[in-house]
């Protein structure tokens, strides 16, 4: 038996500026970058045995992205591909990059008519970047389990001590659910469903002690910024906190918890959190 083994690496993933935003229901083209977008991957390895999370500052993931990236990060490093999980943390500050990614396949395996072609971007800076997408996704998980060495992990949980995390959607005395009304609305019967409060941590650190990386958790929605520049929303502000606290070299890898109907605007009043 061997000890457990966990690597960390992060790579950029920030599109150009005036790539598509996602996040809306309305197109909006970036225009600078308050702070950049990561891809973060761990890798386990132990008793024969390896597997890596990879976490992207993406609005979400599409299969295709998720496919083309597991089958190189596996060939690279020998993690099976249905050991690699490719995630996102869902921030509405990062790019839209549905359309691009198609137009970039597309590119790659040359439709048999001009037509196919319809609705799939095909400006080369925007499919330049879904080049580097892929690679930069595929390079943290590479570079991950290069790293991989013997560590101690230690786990614990905090919970929220300032309410950030509210429940959006409330139950209607005619079974209807509906968004932002509050308890104070006249058909409301109840919150639609709990929030998450707890913020579950799994600290890895080498064998010396010298903390790795910091794994964190946490159900709230991830659109705290807002505005046209690029951010990771406020898991910048944890791993920057986490950094303070244990070292700048210490990687921070959130993972966005359950909150389709968690957001961070309380419905009874009219503040809203940010980071």
């Amino acid at each position: 038996d061997s000890a457990i083994e966990v690597g960390v690496a992060e790579t950029d993933i920030t599109p150009p500026i005036g790539f598509p935003m996602a996040g809306y229901f309305h197109e909006r083209l970036n225009e600078g970058t308050t702070d950049p977008l990561k891809a973060k991957a761990i890798v386990f390895r132990g008793s024969g045995q390896q597997a890596a999370l990879v976490v992207c500052d993406l609005i979400g993931i599409w299969t295709d992205f998720s496919r083309l990236v597991r089958e190189e990060a596996s060939r690279k490093t020998g993690i099976p591909q249905n050991c690699i999980v490719v995630s996102a943390t869902h921030s509405h500050t990062a790019p839209d990059y549905a359309k691009a990614l198609y137009g970039w396949i597309a590119a790659k395996n040359p439709p048999a008519t001009a037509t196919a072609m319809n609705g799939v971007e095909q400006n080369p800076e925007r499919l330049a970047y879904i080049e580097h997408l892929i690679q930069n996704t595929v390079n943290a998980v590479v570079q991950a389990h290069a790293d991989a060495a013997p560590v101690t992990l230690e786990s614990g949980w905090a919970e929220q001590s300032v309410p950030v995390a509210f429940n959006r959607r409330f139950v209607q005395k005619d079974g209807s659910v509906k968004t932002w009304v509050g308890l104070e609305y006249a058909g409301t019967v109840r919150s639609a469903g709990p929030i998450d409060s707890e913020i579950p941590l799994l600290l890895a650190k080498s064998l010396a002690g010298k903390p790795k990386t910091v794994l964190s958790n946490f159900a709230l929605h991830l659109d705290t910024v807002g505005g046209m520049n690029w951010s990771a929303d406020y898991p910048f502000a944890v791993s920057r906190t986490i950094q303070q606290a244990l070292g700048p070299k210490v990687i921070s890898i959130f993972g966005t918890g359950c909150c389709g109907d968690i957001n961070h605007v309380n419905p009874r009043g009219k503040d809203r959190n940010n980071t």
